[in-house]
């Protein structure tokens, strides 16, 4: 009982939120982690469950579809202390698989789902995006693109290669700490007095916060670029192309925060 009863209440819990999202007109931000303005976006459509008396509690409900509704996500039972779902299921074109993935069980936090063709053959593929865990400051997205039968194409690790083609430099002047960063075939400098933070990172950090979207028929990630613990001087923006049968990180560009 314990099980079914803490699904009806976070069912209850979801449902709401999306009704104060309709009634908004915006939806809703989440209230976790800190987010550098420039990654701030407008995130796919996503639908509330079906009511509650015509589910079946022994199956997965849906938590997240596409905006054409060929794509839908499921979940099942959260874990006992409400914060994960483990066991995400896809159902494309009717047919459904079930995934090992996690994802927040806070509905602010639902998974985004976008249709686009990315590689060279006819069919769109299906673009899943998951936030595996969120506190302040912090996020984990994990971003799953499937074919139309659930074939998954590998997608390069974004923090991974923006930390290979970054340079960066960090210096401590009288009063003073100043940022260098080198990305895209440009140059940027952040310099801060030294009573703005209470605590420095020794260089550049990136990736505390990744979002992934898909925008003008492309997928983009979004790096967050941080220099303490709450200043976020901007993201690093990645942009994937298809080659060799995965997507590859093809372009980079720093995107300044609106208070650099």
């Amino acid at each position: 009982m314990g099980s079914f009863y803490f699904k009806r209440l976070w069912s209850a819990a979801l449902a709401v939120t999306f009704a104060l999202a309709g009634c908004s007109g915006g939806g809703m931000e989440p209230a976790g982690p800190t987010v550098p303005d420039t990654m701030r976006q407008e995130t796919p459509a996503s639908v509330p469950p079906a009511p509650e008396e015509a589910r079946d509690p022994e199956q997965p409900v849906v938590i997240a579809e596409s905006a054409d509704k060929t794509v839908s996500v499921l979940a099942e039972s959260p874990a006992a202390d409400g914060d994960t779902f483990h066991g995400i299921t896809v159902r494309i074109d009717g047919q459904s698989k079930r995934f090992e993935w996690q994802n927040a069980a806070n509905p602010p936090y639902v998974p985004q789902v976008w249709t686009v063709n990315l590689d060279e053959e006819p069919d769109e593929e299906a673009v899943i995006v998951l936030t595996a865990g969120y506190g302040t400051g912090y996020s984990e997205s994990r971003v799953h693109v499937l074919k139309r039968d659930f074939r998954e194409i590998p997608a390069e690790d974004t923090v991974g290669k923006v930390r290979t083609l970054a340079v960066t430099r960090s210096e401590m002047e009288p009063d003073v700490r100043i940022f260098t960063l080198e990305a895209g075939g440009e140059t940027h400098t952040f310099t801060y007095p030294e009573g703005d933070a209470g605590f420095w990172f020794e260089d550049i950090v990136f990736g505390n916060i990744t979002q992934y979207a898909v925008k003008e028929g492309k997928l983009v990630a979004e790096v967050s670029v941080q220099v303490s613990p709450g200043e976020f001087p901007g993201t690093v923006v990645c942009q994937y192309a298809y080659r060799d049968g995965k997507l590859a990180v093809s372009e980079v560009k720093f995107a300044p925060s609106s208070r650099s």
